[in-house]
Formats: structure tokens, C-alpha cells, sequence
């Protein structure tokens, strides 16, 4: 997926062959002869376990490509780790729940709280389960 749109054909099949830390990647430019010196996007990569990996890229044109045109990009550096991710998760989720827009629903959580005060404990608990599920 480049950043600019309408200079390669994003449909059509793209081959990618990994060797040595380096992708090589065949495009189908919508105007071969007004090919950029290189090309800005994101590269989603599968691995044989389902697992994709987004990778923002910069590329260079390849010499001598028979049909359609090459790019490469260096070697990349490995995804965050999942702990990174949950982190910035939950600080995402905290920004979120500090919004203005957020405390009146947290008001309404309050006020079905103490109604559940004298209520049953299963009712309690399904509540608690809940609100801690969404």
C-alpha cells in the first residue's frame, strides 16, 4: 500500500521473495514510464502460521527487472514486543476513559452501583462481570 496512490497497480499479483534479510518485492506500475526513484508504504507480510506483520517501508528501484519493475528495501527491525503493545494499550484506554464524553457514563456506572448495593450477590457479581467484559 504506497503512500502516494495511482503508480502501482494494487490488485495485481505482487511477488515477494525474502533472501538473506532482504525483500524483493515485484510491482506492476500503472505508468512504467513515469516511475518514481523510489516508493513510500506499508508491506503486510504472512508468515507460514497466519501471522502478518505490517512493515512501513522505503524502497529503491531494482536494475535489470525483465517485467514490471522491483523494489527493495533493507533489512527491518523486529515488531514490538507484546508487552510494548499492551502497554500503550492501556494508555490508550486510559486517554479514552479520561475524556470529557466518557463521565457520564462512569456517572451511570456509579449510580447502578449503589442501586445493586442492597441487591442479591449474584446480581452483584454478574454486574461486576459485565462491566469488566466491555
Amino acid at each position: 500500500m504506497p503512500s502516494e496512490t495511482g503508480l502501482i497497480d494494487q490488485v495485481a499479483p505482487q511477488k515477494l521473495n525474502v533472501s538473506e534479510g532482504e525483500l524483493t518485492l515485484a510491482l506492476n506500475w500503472v505508468d512504467a514510464a513515469h516511475k518514481p526513484a523510489s516508493l513510500e508504504g506499508v508491506v503486510v507480510v504472512q508468515d507460514k502460521a497466519g501471522q502478518q506483520t505490517a512493515l512501513w517501508i522505503r524502497t529503491v528501484q531494482a536494475t535489470g527487472a525483465a517485467s514490471g519493475s522491483s523494489a527493495t528495501t533493507p533489512p527491518v527491525s523486529a515488531p514490538s514486543s507484546l508487552w510494548q503493545m499492551l502497554l500503550f494499550a492501556f494508555l490508550g484506554g486510559l486517554i479514552l476513559n479520561l475524556m470529557p464524553c466518557v463521565f457520564p457514563v462512569l456517572a451511570m456506572k456509579a449510580f447502578s452501583l449503589v442501586r445493586l448495593g442492597g441487591g442479591k450477590r449474584h446480581e452483584q457479581i454478574t454486574s461486576a462481570l459485565a462491566y469488566t467484559t466491555g
